[in-house]
């Protein structure tokens, strides 16, 4: 005999209580069948639920230890805002050929890592920021100069007291100054070479030799020296005055 038994779910005190009441003796016989064939599928249905693993026997998923976090890092403060930059006001500069540079004294720069100087140059200007030097920035920027450059021919070299802006000319013609002027009085920059590149190298070369010991001394000798007889000038042109013990 089939029976429908409600679709519910059976444990085994269900089948229990259940199997105490087809074992009354006094069931007529057609109830006890009933009864028999409910059974039978109440004890499939707690068969069911005794297969499937319960809560408690399901092992928990291992916990895995976390990475530990890194630890923060100090990061030194070595870009600044255009307020604490100290301006390089004082350079020098000559042209030699299709070739315009920049010569700016800046002791320690040399030893800096590189991505604590930057350079940035276009068609018409370059800009060189350098963070950190013994606690201070410093800056050089001429936002228009004379004539175009070749911006990607352009260069910063650094030396251990000093650096060199390189930069390249569209062209070869001569330039009468450094940086653009409408006239004499709306200079933005100090120039102190802007209408005569050759002061602009000989203040340097004083500056050097005035602070040199006795093998710059005669290292700028000689250099003027044969800087003169390259131009035809020959050693009569004389090396300036630049101390009694030259």
């Amino acid at each position: 005999m089939n029976v429908t038994v409600p679709n519910r779910v059976f444990d085994r005190e269900d089948v229990d209580a259940l199997a105490q009441i087809c074992s009354q003796p006094d069931l007529r016989p057609n109830v006890k069948a009933v009864l028999d064939a409910a059974l039978a599928s109440v004890r499939q249905s707690a068969a069911k639920v005794d297969e499937q693993p319960s809560a408690a026997s399901v092992p928990a998923p291992p916990v895995l230890p976390q990475a530990p976090l890194p630890a923060p890092q100090r990061v030194d403060k070595v870009v600044a805002s255009a307020a604490e930059y100290t301006t390089l006001g004082s350079y020098a500069w000559d042209q030699e050929g299709p070739t315009v540079k920049v010569y700016v004294e800046l002791d320690g720069v040399g030893a800096l890592p590189e991505q604590q100087v930057t350079f940035t140059v276009d068609d018409q200007s370059f800009d060189v920021r350098v963070h950190g030097l013994n606690g201070k920035n410093y800056r050089l920027s001429l936002p228009k100069l004379a004539n175009k450059i070749d911006a990607t021919a352009s260069k910063l070299i650094r030396k251990p007291k000093r650096m060199v802006i390189s930069l390249k000319k569209q062209g070869s013609s001569h330039w009468a100054s450094l940086v653009f002027k409408k006239d004499q009085d709306d200079s933005k920059f100090k120039d102190t070479a802007a209408e005569d590149p050759s002061k602009g190298i000989m203040d340097l070369m004083k500056k050097m030799y005035d602070e040199g010991d006795d093998d710059m001394k005669r290292t700028l000798s000689k250099a003027w020296y044969e800087a003169q007889t390259k131009r035809g000038a020959g050693a009569s042109g004389g090396m300036p005055d630049f101390g009694a013990d030259l």
